[in-house]
């Protein structure tokens, strides 16, 4: 997926339950690798490239959600369909910044 030459997809709360691999989740900036997973009656665990993390199944989270999975990452080289390197993906922490900027508009 490439981040640096276009935001092709949407910002927004999304679910912790509702989140699909190559989402990206913010503070720190980072991809969800895999669907969540159950964990509990109301808890879920979801996978991303620093690792783990467990929210409340409904719990809002900020998402990146792209548009353009099938496409390879020019900023750190991961094949379409392959997390980015979130050690070295620039493009991540790209998002970040513009993703501040939109929930700050969104949020007014």
């Amino acid at each position: 997926m490439c981040f640096g030459d276009h935001l092709d997809g949407i910002f927004g709360y999304m679910r912790a339950d509702e989140l699909r691999p190559s989402d990206v989740l913010f503070d720190p900036a980072r991809q969800v690798v895999g669907d969540p997973l159950k964990t509990g009656p109301k808890t879920v665990e979801v996978k991303t490239t620093t690792g783990p993390h467990e929210y409340g199944s409904d719990t809002l989270l900020w998402v990146y959600r792209p548009a353009k999975t099938h496409m390879s990452c020019g900023e750190c080289g991961a094949e379409p369909g392959v997390p980015c390197n979130a050690m070295t993906c620039c493009a991540l922490e790209m998002l970040a910044d513009v993703a501040e900027a939109v929930r700050a508009r969104h949020e007014r």
